[in-house]
């Protein structure tokens, strides 16, 4: 599966997207994740699958985690020799606050698959 990735977070309107690339042949073409999507305006597509991603808050509960066959969670989760790996990290770009995930469909068949996944 191709995925397209596109991060629209320095372009200020549709007509810059719109001079860059070909959004719909990039949708018949492969999976396209578009971030900063509220500047597509008139190029937004009417069928599509929004994923909201939100910071969690304190006090706020996680609906749930990622966790792996042996039960560990992907933040537990060490190299191929059961050894974690060590890499440094200036503390001032870690960020280690949950999310939450919401999925919104608008169109086609969105509402029925969302709900076959919905717990």
């Amino acid at each position: 599966m191709r995925v397209h990735h596109y991060d629209l977070y320095r372009l200020r309107d549709a007509s810059e997207i719109e001079a860059m690339v070909d959004l719909e042949e990039s949708a018949e073409s492969a999976v396209s994740v578009l971030e900063w999507s509220e500047r597509l305006g008139r190029l937004t597509p009417e069928t599509r699958l929004e994923v909201r991603v939100r910071a969690i808050g304190a006090g706020e509960r996680a609906c749930g985690e990622v966790v792996d066959d042996s039960g560990e969670t992907a933040s537990e989760e060490g190299d191929e020799e059961g050894e974690e790996e060590e890499e440094e990290t200036d503390a001032a770009y870690v960020d280690v606050a949950a999310r939450s995930f919401r999925f919104v469909g608008f169109g086609g068949d969105w509402a029925d698959r969302i709900a076959r996944i919905s717990p």
